[in-house]
Parts: C-alpha cells; sequence; structure tokens
C-alpha cells in the first residue's frame, strides 16, 4: 500500500539577521528657511534574505536653557522616523536621492568625510531649487522609496544619531522569545508547559498580576548607527546684551633679584541675559565685521550702523597707528570665522562674523563671552561692538541674528612693570608699554626730549609700607606735600620718562629706603 507523498519545506531560520544593515549614504536636507523637518535621503545596504523590516530611528541630545530653573540642562530626544519593507532580492533599499549634496556648516570648506559625510552645511538658494525628490512607491520599484520626512518640530541644529535597525525574516518561529508566556507550549515538553517559564517573573498587585518580559539573550534585530547634523533652518533670536566690563590677563615671573608682571589688556567680558541656546546646541556669540572699509570711512553709509567700529581717543594723541576698521585678524580669541555673511537688516550686504565662546555664570544667572580685540600700538582707543548670536551650522540665510550695538568702550593697552632690587636699600621700578601725549609735541623728537613728556604723559608710583591688616593696611611712607594755590608742583612720585621706543615708553624711578628689606617679597615695605 503506498500513501500519497507531502512536500516539506525545510526552512533554515535564523534569530538575526546575517548581516547588520549599513548606511552607504545619508544626507538630511533643510531645503527652506523656517523647515521644522527634516528631508531624509539615503541608501542602506542590508541582507535581504534575513532581514524582513527595516527601521530607522533617530537620538540626540540638545540643551535647553529654561527661566524657571537655575541653569540651563540637556535634554534626550528620540524618534522613530520610518521603517521599510524588505523584499527578498532588495540588498540595497533607496530613499529619495542619496547623491543630493550634504549641506556644510558655515565657516569652513565644504568636503565630504567618509565616515560622518554628513556634517551639516552651507547650501546655499540655488542649489536647494534644484533638488528634486524622485517619488516612487515601494509597489512601483522594489527597493527604492520616495523621501522621508524626520518631523522635529522647531527649527534648531541638532547632532542627530541615526539607527537603521534590520529585523529577521524569520520573526514568526521565535514567538517564545516574543512572549514567552503565550508562546511557551511551542517550544517546552508537555511536563513543563504548567511551570512559569524561566524568562517570567510575577508580581502581585492586589487583585491583578502583571507579567514581566525579559528580553532574549540575542534579541531579533541587529543594527548600526552614523551622526549626522541636522543645521538650523531659522535666525536665532537678538542676544539680550546687559553689559560689557574690561577683562585683563595677568603673568607674573620672580627670580631672587626681581619680579615682573605683565597686564595684558584689549580684552571685554559682555554679559547677556537668559535664555541662550535659541538655535540649538554650539550658538556662539558673533562680532559683526565690515567686509569694505569705505563702509566705515562714509558718514551716510547704511551698513555703518550695523557693523564694528573703532577709533583713537580725540584727548590723547597716540604714537601708534590705528587701522580705518577692524578685520577678523585683529580677534585673536575666536574660536570660528564666517565671511560673506547676510543680516537681516540688510540682505543684499555681506559682513564677515568673528565667533566667540559662551558660558555661564551660575552666580549671577546670566551668559558671558570673553572677547579680545588687537588694535595694534595704540593708546586708549574706543570700540563700538556690533554682536549678534551666530549659529555656524545653519542653512543660508540663517546664520545671524538682528544685530545689537553696545556703547563705546576704550580697549585698555598692555604694561609690563619690573621691581629690580639693587641692593638691600635701593629699589628700582620700570614700567613699560604704549603712549599717548596730552599735548601736541613732535613724537619723533621724544627719543630727544623724553623730559617734556612730564607734563604730558607721565605715571606715578609710590612707596608704601604695610602696617595694618589686609589689603587695606597699606600706608605712604612719604606723605605727599600739601598743594600751595597758585604754584605747580612737581608730583613727588612721578616717574620719570627714560626712553622711547618707537610706540612704546619706558617709565623708571628709583628708591632708596631708610631700613634695608628683610624679605624682599614680603609685606615689610
Amino acid at each position: 500500500m503506498l500513501t500519497p507523498f507531502r512536500e516539506l519545506t525545510i526552512v533554515h531560520a535564523v534569530q538575526q539577521p546575517l548581516q547588520e544593515p549599513k548606511f552607504d549614504k545619508l544626507v538630511p536636507i533643510k531645503e527652506i528657511v523656517g523647515a521644522t523637518y527634516a528631508l531624509v535621503h539615503t541608501r542602506i545596504t542590508n541582507d535581504a534574505k534575513s532581514s524582513a523590516k527595516l527601521d530607522v530611528r533617530a537620538s540626540w541630545d540638545e540643551p535647553v536653557d529654561d527661566m524657571l530653573a537655575k541653569k540651563w540642562t540637556t535634554v534626550h530626544g528620540e524618534a522613530h522616523v520610518f521603517d521599510l519593507p524588505i523584499a527578498e532580492k532588495d540588498n540595497t533599499l533607496t530613499v529619495g536621492e542619496p547623491e543630493t549634496p550634504a549641506q556644510h556648516e558655515g565657516g569652513q570648506a565644504a568636503g565630504e568625510d567618509q565616515k560622518l559625510m554628513f556634517q551639516g552645511a552651507l547650501l546655499n538658494t540655488k542649489q536647494a531649487g534644484k533638488q528634486k525628490s524622485i517619488v516612487l512607491g515601494p509597489g512601483k520599484v522594489s527597493g527604492v522609496f520616495e523621501v522621508k520626512k524626520h518631523e522635529f518640530g522647531d527649527t534648531k541644529y541638532r547632532k542627530v544619531k541615526y539607527y537603521a535597525v534590520a529585523t529577521t525574516r524569520f520573526r514568526e518561529y521565535f514567538l517564545d522569545l516574543i512572549d514567552p508566556e503565550r508562546y511557551a507550549e511551542l517550544t517546552q515538553p508537555a511536563d513543563t508547559q504548567n511551570k512559569i517559564p524561566n524568562q517570567m517573573k510575577k508580581i502581585s498587585t492586589g487583585e491583578k498580576t502583571l507579567a514581566q518580559e525579559k528580553p532574549p539573550a540575542i534579541p531579533l534585530t541587529r543594527e548600526t548607527s552614523v551622526e549626522v547634523k541636522v543645521l538650523n533652518s531659522a535666525r536665532p533670536a537678538l542676544p539680550k546684551i546687559l553689559y560689557v566690563v574690561p577683562l585683563f590677563e595677568w603673568e607674573r615671573k620672580e627670580d631672587d633679584g626681581s619680579i615682573i608682571r605683565r597686564r595684558c589688556g584689549g580684552g571685554f567680558r559682555v554679559y547677556m541675559d537668559r535664555p541662550w541656546y535659541s538655535s540649538g546646541d554650539e550658538e556662539l556669540l558673533g562680532v559683526v565685521i565690515a567686509r569694505d572699509h569705505s563702509v566705515i570711512s562714509a558718514d551716510d553709509h547704511p551698513m555703518k550702523m550695523y557693523v564694528t567700529q573703532w577709533g583713537l581717543d580725540p584727548i590723547w594723541k597716540s604714537a601708534g597707528k590705528l587701522k580705518t576698521a577692524p578685520t577678523l585678524a585683529d580677534f585673536p580669541s575666536m574660536v570660528r570665522k564666517q565671511t560673506g555673511v547676510t543680516i537681516e537688516e540688510r540682505p543684499t550686504d555681506k559682513v564677515d562674523i568673528a565667533g566667540f565662546d559662551v558660558m555661564y555664570d551660575e552666580e549671577r544667572r546670566l551668559w558671558y563671552s570673553d572677547i579680545f580685540v588687537n588694535p595694534g600700538q595704540t593708546y586708549f582707543p574706543f570700540i563700538r561692538l556690533g554682536l549678534v548670536r551666530y549659529q555656524p551650522n545653519s542653512i543660508a540665510d540663517c546664520f545671524v541674528s538682528r544685530v545689537v550695538l553696545t556703547d563705546f568702550n576704550q580697549v585698555i593697552p598692555d604694561r609690563v612693570a619690573a621691581v629690580t632690587y639693587e641692593s638691600p636699600q635701593k629699589i628700582k621700578v620700570q614700567v613699560a608699554g604704549v603712549f599717548g601725549l596730552a599735548k601736541d609735541l613732535d613724537i619723533k623728537d621724544l627719543e630727544k626730549t623724553p623730559a617734556e613728556l612730564l607734563s604730558s604723559a607721565f605715571m606715578t608710583t609710590t612707596l608704601e609700607r604695610h602696617a595694618g591688616d589686609g589689603d587695606l593696611g597699606w600706608f605712604p611712607v612719604n606723605p605727599k606735600p600739601t598743594p600751595i594755590p597758585g604754584i605747580m608742583v612737581i608730583d613727588p612720585d612721578a616717574m620719570i620718562p627714560e626712553k622711547v621706543y618707537g610706540t612704546k615708553m619706558l617709565w623708571s624711578r628709583e628708591f632708596n629706603l631708610t631700613e634695608p628689606l628683610k624679605n624682599p617679597r614680603g609685606q615689610n615695605g
């Protein structure tokens, strides 16, 4: 007796896809100003025979400056961007146009990085106008899909990590790993079906019993990730400038016979009110600089009220010359620079931007930025800063906010002071630095007649004794003479101009002490 044949299909089910999916290209694009979403163009390779579905997920961290909190915080965001079915021959999935040029951040030359090929950057409006996304439904061409949208809900810049997650094609063969309590009888012997699986724990909560599922030791998916920049697509908010104060750096050098101390000027600390990060992470404070110096020279030029200006003090005749207008090279502490930037007030004109880091002062609950400027060998010039919020990770015409002008502030020059112990009862004090004149003297003749400076540019030094407590316990050794009406008396503490070196001057004075110094660096004189 013969039985009819039966056809058997033997499936070699694998719990995971045989290969990890891989982003060959990933280009998130913000096409228009004000876009709250990115168009995701990508090409992903996978093992189609063992993969049934591909999910693209995203995660990122971003700073948030909540005014009700004591300080800014970092929040985490996640999103499921899209998913794609995988046919058995679709080893490559194409979404949109993966060859779309990547957007690049401002201030750096555009270039593709093989490891991080999507470092956001400038996309000009002509490029944006030429882009066309192919619109092909998944049923028309296998493995080819229309461009996908990743909605963020705002226009901010973010550094996003995208994950390509492939799920096994044989998921139905591992139901016991998906829901062990429901499908335990499929894989366990009859005598153990009534037992609680090892992967299950039961927690009693009054009348209900909740089953907690432990994830399988080996998941049903494989994934890879890549981090890209999704650019800001709107101009940052106007910075709230509160006040500007001078900033100094100090250098000190000592040996057995002298103390040398240098005061480095040229700095300003700009304090700003909260909040910050209106355009996302890496937001800077920018100084607006004129590209064309004729803007500064012309009194009626419309751009003059939007750029940084400087000028000499009209009361003092500076030994050094000052350029017509500052350039990017005059801001040595900037962390980023960009040329040819548009501003909202004058969209047809271009400016240069020097970007500076912004820090948070927890005690004051204010933001601040330190800006150092180099006006050359000039004596106390004035500068008025044009300031903006600067987001280098932006699309075209979204890099900077509107401009805020500060008051005019004077740039304090560098000074070097040296105290030399020539003998136990004699010390010499010297000060050097740029100088200015209060009277109209020919600077070229100063090397011959430095004494003329006594009535124009002089400096004083006072010998004091520490006879009290703290910093207020210092008192002059020799009190100043009482001024006599109608008679000019030379200040006995005036330092004598000793030498002129181009734009710099050396002042000096010697002190003869009534008693020897016990410790030249101590607090006894």
